[in-house]
């Protein structure tokens, strides 16, 4: 992602942010509700997210593609506390 980052919401979107001009780039689009969690991978070429819908989704980066086969449906959340 470079200078880049990635944004959950209680929109049902992820949005991706360009760090130095500190514009939206583009908007994920695909859960039907609030997103809790996201990660890049460590090649940065894929966000995950985690919904209240629950659902994970892989996304292609910079492209912003759902990938078809990778909406992982009844997953449950749960919250971890940071050591």
């Amino acid at each position: 992602m470079g200078s880049g980052a990635i944004s959950a919401s209680e929109d049902h979107t992820l949005k991706i942010w360009d760090l130095l001009s500190g514009r939206e780039m583009f908007t994920l689009r695909g859960h039907s509700d609030e997103v809790k969690t996201v990660l890049i991978t460590a090649d940065g070429k894929r966000a995950i997210s985690a919904s209240w819908d629950h659902t994970l989704r892989v996304w292609d980066l910079p492209d912003g593609v759902a990938e078809n086969c990778t909406a992982f449906r009844g997953i449950r959340l749960r919250s971890t506390p940071l050591r």
